[in-house]
């Protein structure tokens, strides 16, 4: 949902990415899309550790079956898909 306090609790993914990391830098962060919250978040929180994180490129992957996301992006409206 189009919810600003749920990103940010989304964003805290990013922050044990970050913590947990043995790397210099992170290629890159995968995420599940649907609605869009999660990702929503995992942007917040990336730039919220842009000093770390500010080349790591985010991958958006829809569910086979539920990508309410790519048609939403591909008519630029929100969409609904059948179960």
């Amino acid at each position: 949902p189009d919810d600003p306090l749920l990103w940010t609790g989304h964003s805290t993914v990013v922050d044990e990415i970050v913590l947990s990391s043995v790397e210099e830098s992170i290629g890159a962060i995968i995420a599940s899309v649907g609605g869009g919250g999660l990702i929503c978040g995992i942007l917040e929180g990336v730039s919220r550790h842009n000093d770390v994180l500010g080349k790591t490129r985010i991958v958006a992957a829809e569910t086979i079956g539920a990508s309410s996301f790519g048609g939403a992006w591909n008519n630029n409206k929100d969409v609904n898909f059948k179960l």
